[in-house]
Parts: C-alpha cells; sequence; structure tokens
C-alpha cells in the first residue's frame, strides 16, 4: 500500500498540480511533466494553494513576489527596482496600443505598485496616455494612480535639449577632424543670425529628445537637399530653421493630442 501510493497515488497528485500550476504559469514554458519533477523536490506542506500561484487573483501572485524579495534580501538586495521601458518594440507588440494595453493595466493596481521595498517606473508610450483617460471612475479607483507619482507628461526644457543635442555632436566628432571636439556648439550648424536662444526657442517645442533630434535630423536634410555642393554653404539659415521647426511643432502637438501616430 505505501509502495502505490508513493509511485502511483503520489505521482498522479504531483502530475495533476503541475497541470494546474503549467495553466498558470504562461511565462515558463515547462510541461507539466518537467514541472512535476521539480515538484517532488519541495516539501508536501508547501504545495498548498497558499504556497503556489493556483489562483486567479493577484494576491497569490504578490505573495510569490514578496517570498522572491525576501530570498533576495538573505543574498545582501532588500530594495527592488523595476524599470519598464520600449514596451512597444518587441515584435509581438509592435506599437499596438491595444496590445500594450493588455500588458501594462495589470500592473496598474495599488496593492501591486504599493509593495515594500519594491519599486515600479514605468515609462510608457504617449498612445496609452489617450487610453488610460478613457478609462472609467472605477478603473482610477482601484489604480490609484494620485498616490503612485503619476506624471502625465515627460518634458524637457529647450535649455537641456540644447546640451544633448551638444552632447550628441560632440560624440560624433573626432579631436582630429575638429580640434578641440569639446569646443563644438550646436549653434556651429547654424548661419551667424541664428542665436542660441533661437535654437533654444526651437527645442523647448519639442518637449523630448526623440522629438528633438527629429528637429535637428529634419533640419539638416532640408538644408542639404536644397543647396548644391558648389554653393559651399554648410550653415543652415534661418528660413529652413523656423520653417522646420513649425512643422515638428504641429506633429508634436497632434502626437499629444492623438491625431497622429508617433
Amino acid at each position: 500500500a505505501l509502495l502505490l501510493k508513493r509511485f502511483a497515488w503520489d505521482r498522479m497528485m504531483r502530475l495533476r498540480l503541475a497541470r494546474k500550476l503549467a495553466r498558470r504559469l504562461r511565462m515558463l514554458h515547462r510541461d507539466p511533466i518537467s514541472l512535476a519533477a521539480s515538484l517532488a523536490l519541495v516539501p508536501v506542506r508547501r504545495r498548498s494553494r497558499a504556497d503556489l500561484p493556483l489562483e486567479r487573483s493577484a494576491d497569490s501572485r504578490i505573495d510569490q513576489l514578496e517570498r522572491f524579495r525576501r530570498v533576495l534580501a538573505t543574498l545582501g538586495f532588500t530594495n527592488v527596482v523595476v524599470v519598464l521601458d520600449r514596451i512597444d518594440e518587441p515584435t509581438l507588440v509592435s506599437g499596438d496600443p491595444e496590445r500594450m494595453r493588455a500588458i501594462i493595466w495589470p500592473m496598474l493596481n495599488s496593492k501591486f505598485l504599493q509593495q515594500e521595498r519594491v519599486g515600479f517606473k514605468l515609462l510608457l508610450p504617449v498612445e496609452l496616455r489617450h487610453s488610460l483617460f478613457r478609462e472609467s471612475s472605477a478603473f482610477f479607483q482601484e489604480a490609484r494612480l494620485d498616490k503612485q507619482n503619476f506624471i502625465d507628461r515627460l518634458t524637457w526644457t529647450g535649455a537641456t535639449l540644447y546640451d544633448l543635442c551638444t552632447a550628441r555632436l560632440r560624440a560624433c566628432s573626432t579631436e582630429e577632424e575638429n580640434g578641440d571636439a569639446s569646443k563644438l556648439a550646436l549653434t556651429q550648424l547654424f548661419d551667424e543670425d541664428v542665436s542660441r536662444q533661437d535654437i533654444v526657442d526651437a527645442l523647448n517645442q519639442m518637449h523630448q529628445p526623440r522629438d528633438a533630434f527629429k528637429f535637428m535630423y529634419q533640419c539638416i536634410q532640408e538644408h542639404c537637399s536644397n543647396v548644391t555642393e558648389e554653393q559651399a554653404a554648410w550653415r543652415i539659415p534661418r528660413l529652413i530653421l523656423e520653417t522646420v521647426r513649425k512643422q515638428q511643432a504641429d506633429r508634436v502637438q497632434e502626437l499629444y493630442r492623438g491625431v497622429r501616430p508617433a
């Protein structure tokens, strides 16, 4: 009877439990037989529903994360910071707002975001901002974004973007080509009648680094496409700066209003 229980009944119960775990642990890609072999190494008292993620509720998963944090604490890692970025870039997402929403929305839970010694920083695309503000009041009551240090829109000042673009310019240069690369400035790309403040004001309308880089690229592209090599006009005139500034500023505003994609 003991042999029958150990080699038949216990094995069948472990396989049954492993099948339930395989349905819940969708990120592991392990078959039930492999999970059953791992469960054989776990004491029986640790195979209860309270210790394994067998329920559909988020509470069991949060408990699992808390146990994982306690394990890390014994190794000297007392705090955990999770940074989530570029959610629109994976091939299975490909910038689809609905797929991004399916990934992010389950995380917008007050209990999940306010775990002890676990911090989350979610850097999300602007497309999700439009979906967020269409949610019901019940969603906001559950997420409690007012307690999560929620920032509606990250923006950079024109001066900060000017320094960032200048740093990019210097990183693309060498001392052999331009002498001291640390003396390069963004104003050297434009005519003498274009001041530093004109460039800063234009970049101030871009708000974000990616849009600032698009603005600079468009200025260079427009100038190069309208000037021949014989003219030897290597600096961007004010007219190109103002034209591109208006185009890019309109594009950024339409992006924030949800009229056009990024």
